[in-house]
């Protein structure tokens, strides 16, 4: 699997969202129905489910496959679409999952802020219950850590750090996370430093290890500004590094790729990204890389050799609404970041794909060598 840039990515009525070596993801729109009829074919293999539609949209995943076999797939009248599961990376050593861009007390979207949230007055938010989703879903995959990668709140109010509580207080595996720009917001009324979430905003940098892994996230913000800052964090990052180990470093802000910034919203900076990369690379003997801040999937080869992956993960708060999943193996990470399937989320999902002109889809979901992609160990 193998990512590209897509700038706008054409969205057809079916999508193969995600696929690994035992599943596919499909997302289909323009249903007409309150169930959707799904058949699956391919090598001696049919199946047929029935999908729940909400809003016009069906997210599910087609389990139990076997590697690397093309299959056909038929969502109600739509025409069919083939995908094929990829090749087994060997034993799955471990799982951990990812939400950012969870934006808690955000009640609209889009550049005129136009779509409003259709929660009533007595509801949790829509952003909450999109979160609570993916957070669930990921736990049903088996996700045995859980990274929330930035701009859990959107302000950073008290009221919606409160939220935030609610939201991870009865999460049953371990919680890392990293704050973002907003939640460093100058508006803010409660530093996320003594916020009641789990944070590693005092100490900048925290680190645990899941399947011979080293699992890092780092706060990038700048308290007041919405650009990151990786350089003040790398010592304490290699400090946390193992040189026999492959490390997972996650972060809230995007490495730019190109010193000038040619869309929104500013990352860190090209420049510093280059020699960080370098100092880093030199001190683990393989680097992966995941960040949020820029609500759209995306996967880049970058640092020296091109050997470091990077990763952004669109937010849970907007459309497609996706949570990253990642295995782990004794040659590998597998990413893939899944669509949130649970119909009452998609409700606010499928609202904010009308955003920038009906444009915003077709700029977040990128393509799925972006959302599905393998990072080897050296």
């Amino acid at each position: 699997m193998t990512g590209r840039s897509a700038p706008f990515s054409r969205l057809e009525p079916v999508t193969v969202f995600a696929v690994d070596d035992r599943s596919i993801q499909i997302s289909a729109r323009n249903l007409a129905r309150s169930t959707a009829d799904v058949t699956i074919r391919g090598a001696g293999f049919e199946r047929q489910l029935t999908a729940p539609v909400s809003a016009g949209a069906a997210v599910f995943t087609v389990d139990g496959l076997t590697p690397d076999t093309h299959f056909e797939l038929t969502v109600d009248h739509h025409p069919a679409v083939t995908a094929r599961t990829v090749h087994d990376l060997g034993p799955v050593l471990g799982r951990a999952a990812t939400i950012s861009d969870v934006h808690l007390g955000l009640d609209d979207f889009g550049i005129l802020h136009r779509i409003t949230d259709p929660a009533g007055p007595h509801e949790r938010p829509s952003t909450y219950r999109c979160a609570a989703a993916a957070i669930g879903e990921a736990l049903d995959w088996g996700a045995e850590l859980l990274i929330v990668k930035g701009d859990l709140t959107n302000e950073g109010q008290r009221d919606e750090w409160d939220l935030a509580a609610a939201l991870l207080e009865n999460v049953p595996v371990p919680v890392l996370f990293a704050p973002g720009n907003h939640d460093w917001l100058r508006k803010r009324d409660l530093d996320p430093t003594r916020a009641p979430v789990p944070s590693n905003a005092s100490g900048g940098v925290l680190a645990t290890e899941l399947a011979g892994v080293r699992i890092i996230t780092a706060d990038t913000s700048v308290p007041g500004w919405g650009f990151g800052r990786l350089r003040p964090r790398v010592d304490d990052i290699i400090e946390h590094c193992d040189p026999d180990v492959p490390t997972f470093l996650a972060i809230h802000h995007n490495l730019q790729r190109t010193p000038v910034l040619w869309f929104w919203p500013p990352g860190i900076a090209s420049p510093e990204v280059g020699s960080c990369l370098t100092a880093l690379a030199a001190h683990t003997p393989s680097l992966f890389v995941t960040s949020g801040h820029t609500h759209r999937n995306r996967s880049h080869r970058l640092g020296p050799g091109r050997r470091v992956t990077f990763t952004e993960v669109a937010a849970t708060s907007d459309h497609p609404g996706v949570w990253g999943a990642y295995t782990f193996h004794a040659n590998g990470i597998r990413q893939c970041a899944r669509r949130i399937e649970d119909p009452d989320a998609l409700v606010w999902l499928e609202r904010t794909a009308r955003g920038v002109g009906g444009l915003w889809p077709r700029w977040s979901q990128g393509r799925l060598g972006d959302r599905c992609i393998d990072h080897r160990f050296d």
